[in-house]
């Protein structure tokens, strides 16, 4: 990346260690590193808590580095981006029944966005540093990643037009040697933090308890997928995503197998659960996504053809499986899975790659045909068993 003559940099600071390393590399580098951290997140009056966001302790920890490393620190208020563009679609979704991944937006509209044009217009520089763990190809302007600690995955809605004002420092690392760096520059502090996880809004609460406070309660019916008995309420679609385990609220309903969820129907807010966590109603071997975003390009031969053969991931923890997707007449996608895949949860995203190269990604709005309903026979293993890197 060609940069300023001034070699300014800005380097989003989130408290942790990876974001800290970042900036000490760059300054080690030469450049005129500035850091920035995020106010994305208003507190609300619960959040005196112990199990609060960690917001605040996390400022504190930005705060303790740019001083470890002699360089200046602004604090930058994103609370009402966030709000409209990242965490009210969160709740939209919820409400409807889907499963949103709210760090894919946070990266596409607040960090590489919103922060990405506070550098260029108030910081006098063009480009940006983050902790994520991921490569830019600098020839074809493309993402990279290291399956072992990927953060390519929440990358994938990005737009080519940012990739060369953006640095990834750490991002050819290894997070134990990023660690081992942070005690080599006295920053042992934060090598000891312990690594959040999960939903930076959250915390260390109870999901259910924290979405409680924005979503009130909808009990509804729950179903036996296989005979449409009902055997029981639930608190509200809102709580619950598909392949969880579901107790009903009233209990009466015995069961010789553990309930697990396979459906929500948004429209009669009814949830519908199948006995056994390898039942064939949690299956499926193809779905459906809405329109796909594509960092460079559509892939020439998807173009042409209508069908590709990529590699593809629904949680960044998955490795990478063999797909076939197809481009409809609409432009949407339907993917179709090697092996009978468990828990294909619409709102999330189905991100697709070309080796180890981004391409892109697609929301999935429709799980499929289960394999209950296709009267699938054979024995069935959770793929998660063999899809989770570790």
């Amino acid at each position: 990346m060609n940069l300023p003559i001034k070699k300014r940099i800005v380097c989003a600071m989130s408290g942790g260690v990876d974001s800290s390393v970042s900036a000490a590399l760059l300054k080690r580098k030469g450049y005129e590193v500035i850091g920035c951290f995020m106010r994305n997140w208003e507190k609300h009056e619960d959040d005196d808590s112990p199990t609060k966001c960690t917001n605040d302790k996390d400022l504190d920890d930005a705060i303790y580095v740019s001083n470890r490393l002699d360089i200046r620190l602004h604090v930058v208020d994103f609370i009402k981006d966030y709000w409209t563009k990242v965490f009210e679609p969160f709740l939209n979704d919820y409400q409807t029944g889907l499963t949103p991944n709210p760090d894919i937006l946070c990266n596409k509209y607040i960090k590489f966005d919103a922060l990405l044009k506070y550098c260029q217009e108030r910081l006098d520089t063009t480009c940006l540093a983050t902790g994520h763990y991921a490569q830019i190809k600098k020839d074809e302007q493309g993402i990279n990643q290291d399956f072992i600690k990927d953060q390519s995955f929440f990358l994938c809605h990005l737009n080519s037009s940012v990739l060369p004002f953006v640095e990834f420092p750490v991002g050819g690392m290894m997070k134990s040697d990023v660690k081992h760096l942070a005690n080599e520059m006295n920053l042992e502090k934060i090598a000891q933090k312990h690594e959040s996880m999960g939903l930076c809004f959250v915390g260390k609460r109870k999901f259910s308890r924290f979405i409680s406070q924005f979503i009130p309660d909808n009990v509804g019916y729950i179903k036996l997928i296989e005979t449409n008995e009902i055997i029981g309420k639930h608190h509200g679609l809102h709580c619950y995503t598909i392949g969880q385990r579901i107790t009903p609220i009233d209990r009466y309903y015995k069961s010789s197998k553990p309930l697990y969820i396979a459906r929500k129907d948004a429209i009669e807010n009814i949830i519908y659960a199948a006995p056994g966590t390898n039942h064939p109603a949690l299956f499926t071997k193809s779905f459906h996504t809405d329109i796909p975003h594509w960092i460079n390009e559509i892939p020439s031969v998807l173009k042409e053809t209508r069908e590709y053969k990529c590699d593809f991931r629904f949680q960044h923890k998955h490795r990478p499986l063999s797909v076939v997707i197809s481009l409809s007449n609409n432009n949407t996608l339907n993917v179709s899975l090697p092996i009978p895949i468990r828990s294909i949860c619409p709102g999330q995203y189905a991100v697709f790659y070309d080796g180890d190269e981004v391409l892109g990604a697609a929301r999935i709005i429709d799980s499929g045909i289960s394999l209950y309903d296709l009267k699938w026979r054979e024995p069935l293993i959770n793929s998660d068993l063999f899809l989770n890197l570790c």
